[in-house]
């Protein structure tokens, strides 16, 4: 429970809040084993007296604060009630107070907090709203105004989780998941312990909006699914803390931690315990003896060095956390991304549901409308940006991130305002600095685009890095330019369309996990494909294969305008644009690539058909324009149908050609027929 000096983190709690005047108070007690709550009334010694509901008992955030510093009792805490009718609050406009209490989301892993993916979710479409922990540390709460009208209370009891498993004593990840939404006639415990700062401000929510969490919610409490194990985290949040590190990268780590120190020795077998199980126990001798890091220790008892490590592990056995590896690199002070292990990141490991789904099961769902960084060009997932080299992809990729980080349209289209991070590996500071000056010459300072210009290898931690930036920053958009400098080598035995496909299908996950946009930009090969736009993309079809789909821009650098085919499982017009690339670095939208080019190869046509008054035969044309004849002759045909042209006997001819008397004429040829030949 918390003390009253506990409470200064209420001073950031959100305002708008705090000035109600239904706040009360509730105690913890124990009851057949269990940690039970209950309401507290102020007003008589023993606590016992009316529900929360009356309003004798309703007090302002201050008085509510004042009494419990009167209150000699530690099980005492603050707690909110929402009367019948609900708390009304005005925000952006009227609305109500609603609070979303999901039990069972949250877990200490490796001794950090992690929330369900699910969560997340959650929280993305509440707009980010003021959240904390709950009470008992495996939940959260979450408040947001809305002008949905109040209702009862609504509990959506959810399938064990991914922590079930491996902690089936905590009954909030088993039998107690579930979602309860209150606004009216219910009293919450507050806490003031807040997710993060970026998670502290209070939201309004449009009850379309709100309909759209609670059609989720459902839509999950439908689902009938036995718990995944912990180590196929996708629901959750990967982390080092079961990923094993090599046997080299572990005895690396031991020789940098002391063994001296009581303390850090019981971490060391908390660590290795929860991680490795009983493999490491004879390691766990050897590194308490110093011989890794050449310090003996001088009371070394190797019968008191193996109890410890066996406590370890009964230990590890019944707790929902601990620690594990990256809490040993933290002993050790080495980056966890420079050190190898075992296996793959836990992310590319897919749950496999043996029962499949039916038809049935599906026609219940309900899914959260998709996000869109860039409306109808850009979803959430995972995508390619591809070009040759130097036509100016990076120069798109960054515009995006700028569009994301002040809410500016791209292409004219709207796009989402977030965070962006930028993975410009192939850039340096000052460069940066030029480009973001020319793209935004009236100031790029925003906090809400983070640039970084080295990152780890996918194989090197690089995966685990960009987890962990998710999890910090919560941005709409991540870019990684360029797919080169983070993929894995292809190994000995590995084919290139294998190799290919895990080197993004990590990232696809990642994405789809956490609804975001990974956008990796990497180069067109030598060559035009004629058909298929993703033949374009370097590499084998297996770097398509593992996205969601592609962005691919087919021009070169000499180009005034380029063409930008959208592929994509989620994209619902996939056409090719026409796009231009304006002085500043700048991408502008021209239209659609079949009436812009056309337009384009039109007025070629007719600028060459000046040129020549006495006409020039499909062929000839062609071979001026360096184009194919079969497309010479459909746009031929097309201009003579709306009289842009004239022709006789297969020649054509501009109305407005300069005869040879210096007149303004079509050389005699007055015949508008439409020939076979053309």
């Amino acid at each position: 429970m918390m003390t009253v000096a506990d409470y200064r983190m209420l001073e950031d709690f959100p305002e708008p809040i705090k000035e109600l005047k239904t706040f009360v108070l509730w105690e913890q007690f124990h009851e057949a084993g269990e940690v039970k709550k209950r309401p507290f009334d102020w007003r008589t010694s023993s606590g016992r007296g009316k529900g929360n509901d009356d309003v004798g008992l309703h007090l302002s955030f201050q008085r509510a604060l004042t009494k419990l510093g009167e209150i000699d009792n530690p099980d005492v805490s603050l707690a909110l009630y929402q009367p019948q009718g609900g708390s009304e609050i005005n925000l952006e406009r009227k609305g109500y107070l609603h609070i979303l209490d999901l039990d069972g989301f949250v877990c200490n892993l490796d001794g950090r907090l992690r929330l369900l993916g699910l969560g997340w979710d959650i929280v993305h479409l509440c707009n980010d709203s003021y959240m904390e922990l709950s009470p008992s540390g495996t939940g959260v709460k979450i408040f947001i105004v809305s002008d949905l009208l109040p209702s009862k209370k609504q509990v959506f009891q959810l399938p064990p989780n991914e922590f079930a498993i491996n902690y089936p004593e905590v009954k909030k990840y088993g039998a107690s998941h579930a979602v309860e939404i209150f606004s009216q006639g219910f009293w919450n415990c507050i806490t003031g312990d807040a997710w993060d700062e970026k998670l502290k401000e209070l939201k309004f929510l449009p009850a379309s909006k709100m309909q759209d969490v609670i059609d989720l919610v459902k839509s999950k409490a439908a689902t009938k699914s036995k718990p995944p194990i912990l180590e196929h985290l996708v629901e959750g949040s990967p982390t080092h803390s079961k990923n094993r590190l090599t046997r080299n990268s572990l005895i690396t780590l031991l020789a940098k931690i002391d063994n001296q120190s009581e303390q850090v020795w019981s971490d060391v077998a908390n660590s290795l315990a929860r991680v490795y199980g009983d493999s490491m126990e004879d390691v766990y001798v050897l590194y308490s003896k110093g011989d890794f890091n050449s310090c003996p220790y001088l009371k070394f008892d190797e019968l008191a060095v193996r109890n410890r490590y066996r406590r370890a592990l009964k230990e590890a056995s019944g707790r929902a956390g601990g620690y594990g590896v990256s809490h040993l690199a933290r002993l050790a002070s080495v980056d966890i991304a420079s050190l190898e292990f075992e296996g793959p990141p836990i992310v590319s490991a897919p749950i496999i549901n043996a029962s499949g789904i039916t038809a049935a099961e599906l026609a219940t769902k309900t899914f959260p409308p998709l996000i869109w960084v860039v409306q109808d060009i850009l979803p959430e997932g995972s995508y390619i940006l591809s070009a040759r080299p130097k036509v100016g992809k990076s120069w798109l990729a960054l515009q995006i991130c700028l569009g994301v980080a002040f809410g500016n349209t791209v292409f004219g289209k709207q796009v989402i305002h977030g965070k962006a991070i930028y993975l410009a590996l192939e850039d340096n500071h000052r460069r940066l600095q030029s480009r973001l000056k020319l793209l935004r010459p009236q100031g790029y300072s925003t906090p809400n685009l983070i640039l970084h210009t080295d990152w780890p290898a996918f194989d090197k931690g690089g995966i685990e890095k960009l987890i962990d930036a998710i999890e910090t920053e919560h941005p709409k958009i991540i870019v990684i330019d360029t797919l080169a400098k983070v993929r894995p080598p292809m190994g000995r035995n590995s084919g290139v369309y294998e190799a290919d496909y895990k080197a993004l299908a990590p990232l696809t996950t990642v994405a789809n996990k956490y609804r975001c946009t990974i956008l990796v930009v990497t180069h067109n090969r030598k060559g035009k494909a004629e058909t298929d736009p993703l033949e374009q993309i370097s590499g084998s079809l297996g770097l398509s294969g593992a996205v969601d789909g592609a962005l691919i821009i087919d021009g070169n650098r000499s180009d005034k305008t380029y063409t930008l085919s959208l592929i994509g499982r989620d994209i619902p017009n996939d056409d090719d644009l026409a796009i231009s690339r304006q002085a500043n670095g700048e991408w502008h939208l021209l239209g659609q690539a079949k009436q812009v080019f056309v337009s384009e190869e039109r007025r070629e046509i007719s600028e060459l058909l000046k040129l020549h008054p006495n006409g020039l035969k499909p062929k000839d044309v062609a071979d001026l324009l360096g184009k194919k004849q079969g497309t010479i002759r459909k746009l031929l045909t097309s201009m003579l149908i709306d009289q842009q042209l004239e022709s006789s006997k297969g020649i054509y001819t501009h109305p407005n050609a300069i005869g040879s008397n210096g007149g303004i004429g079509n050389s005699g040829n007055s015949s508008n027929e439409v020939t076979t030949d053309a």
